[in-house]
């Protein structure tokens, strides 16, 4: 009497296919882990270059003598102020915005951005909107040293 152990073909089907439903699970899982990874990264640059934005423009502003454009309440996509006898000028252009000393351009404060609008409530407030592909961020700044 011969007894060979082996497992028949049936047997080693089912678990070659239950192996392969746990294969595929794992690489789903990991793709799906993959893919929203990707999309927090990008959501975070566009936060960071907003908020780099507005942390510039409001120390600069802080520090400003005078606002020369836009005029009250009147909304642009430019602002100038004077600051210790400089002229500072920050354009939307090109989908970015440009930083003018003395109108000389110094740097480039973001790109990607859609829509930058300045706007004067009052003498001493100002209102600034940023618009990146997936943020917005909308503030006021009140302007204690103007004039």
């Amino acid at each position: 009497m011969s007894t060979n152990k082996a497992f028949t073909l049936v047997e080693i089907m089912f678990a070659i296919s239950i192996f392969s439903i746990c294969v595929l699970g794992v690489f789903r899982l990991s793709n799906t882990v993959g893919k929203n990874t990707a999309k927090s990264l990008v959501e975070m640059d566009t936060t960071s270059d907003v908020s780099q934005i507005y942390m510039t423009l409001r120390k600069r502003l802080l520090k400003a003598n005078d606002i020369v454009f836009p005029a009250l309440k009147v909304d642009s996509d430019r602002l100038s102020f004077n600051q210790d006898g400089n002229r500072f000028d920050y354009k939307f252009e090109d989908k970015s915005i440009k930083v003018y000393k003395d109108q000389k351009l110094i740097s480039h404060l973001a790109k990607g951005i859609k829509l930058f609008r300045v706007h004067r409530n009052d003498s001493k407030l100002v209102q600034l909107s940023f618009h990146n592909a997936k943020t917005m961020i909308e503030t006021r700044i009140y302007l204690e040293n103007l004039k």
